[in-house]
């Protein structure tokens, strides 16, 4: 027999005073929630009676998804147990059918059941074990009776209007039952059709006409300048600069190129002598070095090309091309070996606090094939200059 069709049971009043009378000492959390809930029956304020009968048990509905588990399972049940009681003494004061107390009870239930349920403590409070569903109506397939209720009240629109927004609400906290994880589908078809049931009855709010303020007229927007002109443009514009600029060089080119001009009138005041005879300076191989020394230069990076001065003095130097330098003999040793260079005649000798890996070819044309040479082998390091056979050791 479905228990639907069944006679409602009178429930006596003591069972009011039963809930006020619930001892919550020891039970913080559980006390501070029913204070919460107590506040929120102050604001039963619904077109809907239902709705402002079940006030507490919708707030518990919304707020059991993050609340922490309880800890005294054994008080949250009862407290829970009480309000459907509750619930259903005050529904059956209103002007509704028997059967109405007794279903919106039995939805409150399956509700609830199923937040529990998938929420983050439900597995863990062995919930299954004691649904309220089970517990209250004897019944465990409470996800699809759920729907079973609506479409029995979908047949009598109007006679259960107030219960057919009760399920329109639960349907859009979050209420999913035998469609929880497939028919969807079938979910949005039901909630339309409550949707025509329950907005067909709502007064419809004429909105009053808003003139739209005024707007000032604005200019339209020029047309964009196509490709070719704004290239034209562009070439005028590098054009003028480039004019410009030079206009700008030739105009003050005097006036930069007077210290050029005047250096003839310079030299014929500094660097003549009395009689008009040029005086020139040339440094000697030996000069250079000295300064270079003073200057504590790597003599071996820098390139000393023969000067007219020094020319007269090659026959008594040496021409040598080097290639490393080490601080030790058998380093310097040990690399013209690795490199294979001795077939071009390659030599250690010491020279400068260094023992080096020269070449000392007889002319300027064979050091030039030399280094050639040496590039191609990957020697691009290769510098070469002018010393006397007595500093080499």
């Amino acid at each position: 027999m479905d228990f639907l069709d069944e006679e409602t049971i009178e429930v006596s009043r003591g069972e009011r005073t039963q809930l006020k009378s619930l001892s919550l000492a020891g039970a913080a959390p559980l006390k501070n929630r029913e204070l919460n809930l107590s506040e929120l029956g102050n604001f039963k304020d619904y077109d809907n009676p239902l709705l402002s009968a079940g006030t507490l048990l919708l707030s518990d509905c919304v707020v059991l998804s993050r609340m922490e588990y309880p800890s005294d399972m054994y008080r949250f049940r009862k407290t829970l147990v009480a309000q459907i009681t509750e619930l259903k003494h005050q529904i059956s004061k209103l002007n509704y059918p028997p059967s109405v107390a007794e279903k919106c009870c039995f939805l409150f239930c399956i509700v609830l059941d199923e937040f529990i349920l998938h929420g983050s403590w439900g597995e863990q409070s062995s919930w299954e074990n004691h649904t309220l569903v089970s517990d209250l109506f004897g019944m465990r397939d409470g996800g699809e009776q759920f729907f079973v209720v609506t479409e029995k009240a979908l047949l009598q629109p109007k006679l259960l209007h107030d219960l057919l927004e009760l399920v329109y609400i639960f349907l859009r906290i979050g209420f999913r039952g035998q469609y929880r994880h497939e028919g969807r589908e079938e979910l949005e078809d039901i909630m339309y059709r409550i949707e025509q049931v329950i907005f067909e009855k709502k007064a419809v709010t004429k909105l009053d006409n808003i003139a739209s303020p005024t707007l000032p007229k604005q200019r339209k927007p020029r047309a964009r300048i196509n490709f070719m002109m704004q290239l034209v443009l562009l070439i005028c514009v590098v054009v003028l600069l480039l004019g410009g600029s030079s206009y700008l060089y030739q105009s003050d080119y005097r006036e930069r190129a007077v210290n050029f001009t005047s250096l003839a009138a310079f030299n014929r005041n500094h660097l003549l002598d009395k009689q008009g005879i040029e005086v020139v300076y040339r440094s000697v191989e030996s000069e250079m070095l000295e300064g270079l020394k003073a200057r504590k230069l790597n003599i071996s990076r820098v390139k000393n090309m023969p000067t007219k001065a020094t020319k007269e003095r090659q026959s008594s130097l040496d021409l040598t091309l080097e290639i490393a330098a080490f601080t030790s003999r058998l380093k310097a040793i040990q690399f013209l070996r690795r490199e294979r260079i001795q077939q071009y005649g390659a030599q250690v000798i010491f020279l400068r606090d260094k023992y080096r890996v020269v070449l000392q070819p007889q002319s300027e044309s064979r050091a030039e094939v030399l280094i050639k040479s040496l590039r191609d082998l990957g020697f691009t390091d290769v510098s070469y200059y002018y010393h006397t056979t007595s500093e080499a050791q």
